[in-house]
């Protein structure tokens, strides 16, 4: 709900505007006592009520017609309902109540009856405020006396100022000022011209009447204390319905017509401490509501207050809120629209988790902390404007928000935290400004939108997975300053093209370019100190160690004599690769090296090779004969795996082989050159067939196998 001039009637409470004054008729919610917990029994509270207005020296002291008895749990127990007392010229005594175990506040209010005034709605009129905390346990039985206090005194003055808002195509409006005698006090304000001004008045009560268009006037008591301004805040409209007191809305709600989320009851709370607001979802029950708590007071609320209500649709904070806690609308899923005053600092852990109605959000440019999770799950959400104050962003801030579409970043934040825009599928751009040190991991993770990013000369770290699946990224530029490159930080980013790497890299974690399906060429600034590239491909410095192989790379590769070894993965998935020339001094293949070269048709394997990694050279569907080197003395896990072989020599220097390591090839030819233990040969599926049982049958030892019926039914025959 906005501030409008079709927003909702607002009733509000008196605001003192003298510092260190307290506002006698809403008098502060103190720390509610040690409870003795909270269980299945019950205890009961014997209610008295004193200081009915004497406190007052006015001549109109008003007469208690009635008092008002609200109970809100403060410990989740079973509620109460509210309890209602009509003196009717009879002398209040006590009501005795029986309550749940635990910490209740207790909130009474004194109303007045009036009735034959022209103009003046006959009813009763609340004149004065009181509360107080209690706990209660099992066999409780004790007295409580609630002071209320009007709070006038005679012959002082203080001043009424008010702020009437209407709507433009109002023919009149007027404001009234009345004695409790129907007596104007002052003439009649034309809210037409005086939508805003002051008077000076009399310390007592007064009738104030609004009306508008001719319509039925509403009418209200208003208390004008000594040396002290009251302020009077409303907006004309008669779509509203306001309370004072939670408990009276409660009881509204619970009997009005059943609605639907496309026709919310406006509603507004006024006279109401914010830090009063309990698990408001007990209380927004049944019908869904536009809440209004611009006329409430106060600067914080508790965590979670308005938390899994289902029924809230739209919602305005007060001017005065500064925080807005954690948890506050966590799973409020209809919520459609919220109105965040400029006076809030900070918005806190999952503020509006799961508000995945929530379509916009204007972050008023005070706020200086977005916490964690603050609107994670916000699904509808396709808008943010952060302001310039905002210092920090936390983890998951806006985690899959997948309608968000675009992000500015301020110039004062300094590092993006994990999973910040994880899952934000529909972001298709975003500004990462100079003063942002570090990137968190899986901060863009799953950003498939995401089609350019610039990555500024102030990054240092860019963590775990922290660009994976950005399918939308063709080429990304690594800045100077940057030192670290995390796990899988770009992997399955499947049209990137081209990245530079900066002088200032010093690690790279594994995968960190991994399934970059087009990739095809990565090139390094030839100051960097730790790592080089030769025709695309990445080397440690030295070039004795290859660290990625773009998965877009043809043809020919000829791997220098430098290299010592081949790291896992590195040429997995290059499916273009036709030829590989391995240097002379490689003395390691790693896991999956050349896994899914699908092209992939020759490949010399040199005689300085000492282990060849598991799944090395699984899929490779187009080789059809190797030749494993003496030097190898095992073949791993699934190093052939329904690759193309055809014919394979084991070296007699080996002395295991693993399991699944020849599955799924259409071998037809395999001679041992030595003898392979039953201990060390796997049982499952080390070859196609009855290969490995035959082997152990005959005795195992040198020998050439054969079979006509290549596959997972091979029948083979010991051909020498």
């Amino acid at each position: 709900m906005k501030n409008t001039v079709n927003k909702i009637l607002i009733i509000a409470a008196l605001a003192v505007a003298l510092a260190g004054c307290t506002d006698v008729l809403n008098p502060p919610k103190g720390e509610a006592p040690a409870g003795t917990g909270t269980g299945t029994g019950t205890g009961t509270v014997i209610l008295s009520v004193s200081g009915t207005g004497q406190r007052t020296i006015l001549p109109l002291t008003p007469k208690f017609s009635k008092y008002e008895f609200t109970f809100i749990p403060l410990d989740g127990q079973q509620d109460h309902e509210q309890e209602d007392v009509g003196l009717e010229d009879k002398e209040f005594e006590s009501i005795r109540v029986n309550l749940a175990e635990g910490n209740w506040t207790i909130n009474v209010v004194g109303y007045t009856h009036i009735s034959g005034i022209a103009g003046i709605p006959d009813g009763d009129y609340a004149v004065a405020r009181g509360s107080e905390n209690i706990t209660v346990y099992e066999g409780y039985n004790e007295p409580h006396n609630i002071d209320i206090k009007a709070g006038v005194v005679a012959g002082e003055t203080g001043v009424l100022s008010w702020d009437i808002i209407i709507p433009d195509d109002a023919d009149s409006a007027e404001m009234r000022i009345l004695n409790l005698d129907g007596t104007d006090e002052t003439d009649p304000i034309n809210l037409k011209w005086d939508k805003q001004g002051y008077r000076a008045l009399a310390a007592g009560y007064y009738l104030v009447i609004l009306s508008m268009n001719n319509e039925k006037p509403r009418a209200e008591v208003l208390h004008i204390y000594g040396y002290l301004t009251s302020h009077l805040k409303r907006f004309l409209d008669n779509s509203v319905f306001a309370f004072g007191s939670i408990g009276e809305m409660k009881n509204w709600l619970n009997n009005a017509a059943e609605n639907s989320s496309d026709n919310p009851y406006n509603v507004m709370l006024y006279g109401i401490k914010t830090n009063d607001l309990y698990t408001m979802s007990d209380f927004l029950s049944d019908k869904y509501v536009n809440l209004d708590l611009s006329a409430c007071e106060g600067t914080n609320m508790d965590n979670g207050v308005f938390g899994d209500s289902y029924y809230l649709i739209g919602i305005t904070l007060p001017d005065s809120l500064t925080c807005i806690p954690g948890y506050a609308f966590q799973s409020c899923i209809r919520l459609t629209s919220v109105t965040i005053p400029n006076s809030v600092t900070s918005i806190g852990d999952n503020a509006f988790y799961n508000c995945n109605s929530l379509n916009s959000i204007n972050i008023p440019d005070r706020v200086e902390s977005i916490g964690n999770n603050a609107f994670s799950y916000c699904y509808d959400l396709t808008g943010v404007t952060i302001p310039d104050s905002v210092t920090s962003i936390g983890y998951g801030a806006f985690l899959n928000c997948i309608s968000l579409t675009s992000i500015n970043i301020p110039n004062k934040v300094t590092s993006i935290g994990g999973q910040t825009f994880w899952d934000c599928t529909s972001l298709t751009s975003v500004t990462i400004p100079n003063s942002v040190e570090s990137i968190g991991d899986r901060a863009f993770q799953g950003c498939k939108d995401l089609t350019s990013v610039t990555i500024p000369n102030s990054v240092e770290s860019i963590g775990d997975m922290a660009f994976y699946g950005c399918y939308g990224l063709t080429s990304i530029t690594i800045p100077n300053n940057v030192t670290s490159i995390g796990y899988g930080a770009f992997n399955s980013c499947s049209s990137l093209e081209s990245v530079s790497i900066g002088s200032g890299v010093t690690s790279i974690g594994s995968e960190a370019f991994g399934a970059c399906t087009e990739l095809t060429s990565v090139t390094v600034n030839s100051s960097n100190p730790n790592y080089s590239s030769v025709d695309g491909i990445l080397y440690n410095k030295a070039k004795t160690e290859i660290i990625i192989v773009p998965k877009k790379i043809t043809g020919n590769v000829t791997i220098p004599n430098s290299v010592i070894s081949i790291d896992h993965y590195a040429f997995r998935y290059c499916t273009s690769l036709t030829d590989i020339t391995i240097g002379n001094n490689v003395e390691s293949i790693g896991n999956s090296a050349f896994a899914g070269c699908e092209r992939l048709t020759n490949i010399n394997i040199p005689g300085s090779v000492k282990s060849i990694g598991s799944g090395a050279f699984g899929y490779c569907t187009s080789l059809t004969s190797i030749t494993i080197p003496d030097s190898v003395t095992s073949i791993e896990v699934e190093t052939f795996y329904y690759s193309g072989l055809t014919s394979v020599t084991i070296p007699a220097n080996i002395t295991s082989i693993g399991y699944w390591a020849f599955c799924g090839t259409n071998l037809t030819s395999v001679t041992f050159a030595g003898t392979i233990s039953e201990p060390d040969f796997s049982d499952f599926y080390s070859f196609p067939g009855d290969l490995r049982d035959k082997y152990l049958a005959l005795g195992g030892g040198p020998g050439t196998y054969t079979t006509e019926n290549p596959g997972d039914n091979a029948v083979w025959v010991k051909s020498n």
